[in-house]
């Protein structure tokens, strides 16, 4: 059985109805390019990876899925982060998961 408490149940389903609480995600292409990005739902996700792998000759794969409450500001703030390594739109080359979780860790202690 889970417990959940109801209070902070209504803030979170308030967040997800603003839109504040989304999933952050890293897609990667042959260990070389990774892209940073968000969306809704997991659903969503999937939907994006079959339409960036049409045309695609390369595997893309999710290396990294996670729901935050403020997604949308560690992306953003990973954007900036890396804005050197950046490729082409949200895509970047040359960035490990590890890179990417450090930067996490220290986002998230800024929050």
């Amino acid at each position: 059985m889970c417990y959940r408490n109801n209070n902070v149940w209504n803030v979170i389903m308030e967040n997800f109805k603003r839109g504040m609480h989304n999933f952050l995600y890293v897609l990667s292409v042959q260990d070389r390019y990774v892209k940073i990005g968000i969306c809704k739902e997991e659903e969503h996700l999937y939907k994006r990876l079959k339409t960036l792998q049409t045309g695609n000759p390369h595997k893309i794969s999710i290396i990294f899925f996670e729901e935050r409450e403020s997604a949308k500001d560690a992306e953003k703030y990973l954007h900036n982060c890396f804005s050197d390594k950046r490729k082409e739109g949200e895509w970047f080359e040359d960035l490990t998961l590890h890179d990417i979780r450090v930067k996490l860790m220290l986002f998230h202690e800024q929050v």
